[in-house]
């Protein structure tokens, strides 16, 4: 297959990337492929931090707002769209950019072959309330459960549904997958800036989300797909608190400062075992410089 040279930015959350991906996209003359797992949802912009009005006009971004609030949202569906642009455009250059570092995996290295989970099997983790389902999990597979964040409820049903279908440890086999060679011509770059930095940066996304009106733009999608999956992504559950009375809106921004700390955290330590190339610096200028050095050594 002939394919476009991807430029690929990751990093943790509120680490810069969109920022530097546009950047990079202006100078390259790239377009820029979203490699996010709430930002592909429409209508979830304010609690995702999703490319703007403007951004999306200075350069064309895909897999953005592309998915209804209660379609599927899988690696697999994301990977057959964006395998099928990289198949129809072969000279377009590309920035790949997003916190969901799975599925740059499985782009740039391959998917797992998971075997389907049957209804009855779905419906009966579905049950289980989170204590007997983590416990559940935890004890079977280990590595699984050591690897989901403790709210991606989704993750842990999906872990142990597929534990109990094929009595095969999901962890285990990730573990064990050999990615083989790399399906695309990439340049991996990660940013990765000092762990006091990143945390003020949380801190002031997490207020200025809920002052830019996430409490409304939560319960507006409650209020228009019911309680799908994506509400219970980190700050979105929180302000469906808030406007439930069951949060103040103090409370609230603390609360979804402190879990998006913590999913930070996993995503660095993801990061560390990729083949990635660190940028540290944290500047925005600094930080293109830096890249545009990695990738001129690259090339």
């Amino acid at each position: 297959m002939v394919s476009p040279r991807l430029i690929v930015v990751q990093g943790a959350t509120a680490s810069g990337k969109s920022e530097l991906a546009l950047q990079l996209a202006e100078a390259l003359g790239a377009e820029i492929i979203g490699a996010d797992s709430r930002q592909v949802v429409e209508g979830m912009v304010i609690g995702t931090a999703a490319p703007s009005v403007d951004e999306k006009a200075r350069i064309p971004h895909h897999m953005i707002g592309c998915w209804k609030p209660g379609d599927e949202v899988s690696a697999g569906r994301w990977l057959r769209t964006v395998e099928d642009l990289l198949e129809g455009r072969p000279d377009q250059p590309f920035v790949v950019v997003g916190g969901t570092a799975l599925w740059v995996r499985l782009l740039l290295q391959g998917a797992i072959s998971v075997e389907p989970i049957p209804a009855e099997i779905r419906a009966e983790v579905a049950a289980l309330d989170e204590t007997t389902l983590r416990e559940q999990l935890k004890k079977v597979d280990p590595q699984a459960f050591a690897s989901i964040h403790p709210n991606d409820r989704y993750r842990l049903e999906r872990a142990l549904g597929h534990f109990k279908a094929s009595g095969k440890a999901l962890g285990a086999k990730r573990a064990e997958h050999d990615w083989g060679e790399p399906r695309y011509p990439s340049v991996r770059l990660a940013l990765m800036p000092p762990r006091d930095w990143l945390h003020d940066r949380i801190e002031c996304r997490a207020a200025a989300m809920f002052g830019e009106g996430l409490v409304e733009e939560a319960v507006g999608l409650r209020a228009r797909y019911g309680k799908v999956r994506p509400l219970d992504a980190i700050g979105y559950r929180q302000a469906l608190a808030v406007a439930d009375g069951t949060l103040d809106e103090g409370t609230a921004i603390a609360l979804t400062a402190r879990d998006t700390r913590r999913y930070a955290r996993n995503q660095e330590t993801w990061l560390r075992k990729e083949p990635v190339t660190a940028i540290t610096v944290t500047d925005g200028e600094g930080r293109l410089e830096r890249a545009q050095e990695i990738l001129q050594a690259a090339s």
